[in-house]
């Protein structure tokens, strides 16, 4: 499961939004936010290398610019609806601990702001989203979803303002059950809190992502012995320090490979760090099961064939 968040400053645009029965496989990288609604039968997504199994009622979130696959099940016929949506800012990726320590200091703000006598708080448009729901009480968020489809077909002038805002309603309950649910998680309960050196390594991670790092790197910027590293990340990633630093690059590549078609495999190589093209190729391989630049062709050109016909979802 991952995690995100973006702010809110504007209404999100909705270029998309239609509903299919498939039973089909269908792979894609899309240029929007897409929000896929299960209303029949069930399916399985595919998403960052975790497979994901929805059911009637379930939610799946896919920021924008990320690969997704998505087969039956027993090859049986599922009922989804889409919304494709665009935002003004980008999606920032967090883990549950984050979430927790930003949204308390958010509410240490709004405190503040209200002893100060501001009785109307500084807006709090931050939107946390995550993979998957499986919600107890989905009803609200399916009105909300039918108002949309009807806005849609009335074609009525303030239509479009409409569905952005019936939209901003359900990435709004979306956002505080990711909230509750962060919150309540044992994975940063007190008893169970992240390591501050796991942290460390975390944030030295992301920042030095497009050169190599070494075991011996890490270990040495958060000072603790590279046995007590590998647990860290064992116990809260179950991988080693060094297959989560290749994840992490190999996600990196494929939004190179998907934005900047005028890259070559050897400058995306070189911008993550690796000692050459065929280590970088042989790395992805590994990982996704398939070549960059096959990787690239299919994800550019969206389509996949499936018994000699084109899918449509």
């Amino acid at each position: 499961m991952m995690y995100y968040c973006f702010n809110l400053e504007k209404f999100p645009q909705i270029p998309h939004f239609y509903s299919v029965t498939r039973n089909t496989v269908w792979e894609i990288t899309d240029h929007n936010n897409i929000l896929i609604f299960i209303r029949e039968g069930s399916c399985s997504i595919n998403y960052e290398n975790e497979d994901f199994i929805l059911h009637p009622g379930d939610i799946f979130f896919i920021p924008a610019n990320h690969a997704y696959t998505r087969r039956s099940i027993n090859n049986q016929m599922c009922t989804m609806t889409y919304i494709h949506f665009s935002i003004i800012n980008e999606f920032e990726q967090l883990e549950p601990n984050e979430i927790v320590e930003r949204i308390s200091n958010s509410k240490a703000q709004i405190d503040n702001q209200i002893l100060d006598g501001k009785f109307f708080p500084s807006n709090q448009n931050t939107i946390y989203l995550q993979n998957k729901y499986s919600l107890s009480n989905h009803e609200k968020i399916f009105k909300q979803l039918d108002d949309i489809f009807l806005m849609s077909i009335r074609r009525q002038l303030m239509c479009g303002l409409q569905s952005s805002i019936a939209l901003c309603n359900i990435l709004s309950s979306l956002s505080q059950h990711t909230i509750e649910e962060v919150s309540t998680n044992a994975y940063v309960t007190s008893s169970n809190r992240v390591p501050d050196n796991l942290k460390r390594a975390i944030r030295y991670i992301r920042s030095n992502y497009t050169r190599k790092i070494t075991l011996d790197d890490l270990a040495s910027y958060c000072n603790v012995s590279k046995q007590q590293l590998i647990r860290y990340f064992k116990t809260a990633f179950h991988q080693t320090p060094i297959a989560y630093i290749t994840e992490y690059k190999i996600n990196h590549a494929k939004k190179l490979l998907f934005n900047h078609p005028q890259l070559t495999i050897g400058n995306i190589s070189d911008e993550l760090g690796y000692n050459n093209q065929y280590y970088f190729t042989r790395a992805f391989l590994k990982a996704t099961g398939e070549t960059p630049s096959h990787y690239r062709y299919r994800t550019v050109h969206y389509s996949e064939y499936v018994n000699g016909k084109k899918d449509k979802s």
